[in-house]
């Protein structure tokens, strides 16, 4: 069961679970197509992150090298007489090394959103995100934050839904070191309507580092909130149904919230569904792996920047044992 907090709203809450497949030949028609990168190359990244929309696809490749070198791309597909073509091939206009263009992804209808957190604008891991358009190819917003502090990486994680881009920077400050924020953009108008900050933030939470946005609701993961214990982890869910004025409506956390379970580490919003993700939680069958009990400690940076920015060989397992990584 999930805990709400605050007010109740109209909507289903559920934890994220596996659905497996029949055993068996897959039925007729149901046979997966694979996808690879025409021009890939090793390191490349392809498939890190991926949207799909209303025929439209798009695949992150945050190591591609085509700009620089961990500059990053995405591969944009559509879908044609039941197959996927590949249309474009998306950079960063002002792609530089170790950006990780492509890191994460969102799409909705032709408009696509691209986070690259790890970019440098007035300080090392600022963070910024690019929105696009794929059915011509033209980028037609970047977006980075005036006077953004070292680190705060914004565009670690990225949602749109009806012209509405929902922007998470885990590392922000406004309600504490690194207590996370997360901001609306209007992508049509290339407006910045409002900035949220969960309205019990505490240094250390890392809101924002997931977010997703649909039509009137969105939500925010926290996963180092610590109401029940450090990584214990919660999620908030706004009414965006005027952007400008955002409104609180719930906190969310686990009934069995614990140390370490990290719930809010991802979540995902289908009209009035929230899925909620606890990558490091207990259930009461099996004992989790030690490395996910613990956010993994940052492997050392590339001597090539400044800056504690993660190298893209590191991101393979991002539950590596920290002892090991």
């Amino acid at each position: 069961m999930i805990q709400i907090h605050q007010r109740s709203i109209p909507t289903l809450v559920a934890a994220v679970c596996a659905l497996l497949a029949p055993a068996g030949p897959a039925p007729a028609g149901c046979c997966p197509e694979k996808l690879l990168a025409e021009d890939g190359q090793a390191g490349d990244r392809f498939g890190y992150d991926v949207a799909v929309d209303d025929g439209w696809m798009v695949i992150g490749a945050p190591g591609d090298n085509e700009r620089a070198s961990d500059a990053g791309a995405v591969y944009v597909y559509h879908e044609v007489d039941s197959e996927w073509a590949l249309t474009d091939k998306l950079t960063a206009s002002d792609g530089a090394v170790d950006d990780a263009f492509g890191f994460t992804v969102a799409i909705n209808g032709t408009t696509a959103v691209v986070g690259t957190h790890w970019v440098d604008d007035e300080v090392v891991n600022a963070g910024a995100f690019y929105v696009f358009d794929v059915n011509t190819g033209e980028e037609l917003f970047r977006f980075g934050i005036e006077g953004s502090a070292e680190s705060d990486e914004f565009g670690i994680a990225v949602s749109v839904s009806g012209g509405i881009a929902l922007i998470g920077a885990h590392g922000d400050s406004d309600g504490g070191d690194n207590a996370g924020a997360a901001s609306l953009y209007d992508v049509t108008m290339g407006e910045q309507p409002a900035k949220l900050v969960a309205n019990d933030a505490s240094a250390g939470d890392k809101f924002g580092r997931a977010v997703a946005i649909d039509g009137d609701l969105a939500v925010v993961g926290a996963f180092d909130d610590a109401d029940a214990g450090s990584y214990s982890a919660a999620a908030y869910v706004y009414d965006v149904s005027d952007p400008q004025a955002p409104v609180p409506i719930c906190k969310l956390t686990a009934d069995d919230a614990a140390v370490g379970q990290w719930f809010g580490y991802s979540v995902a919003i289908d009209n009035q569904l929230i899925a909620i993700g606890a990558s490091a939680s207990i259930d009461p069958i099996h004992e989790p792996l030690p490395s996910r009990r613990h956010e993994p400690e940052p492997p050392a940076p590339k001597t090539t920047r400044t800056g504690d920015r993660k190298p893209l060989h590191a991101l393979a397992n991002p539950l590596a044992d920290p002892t090991t990584a």
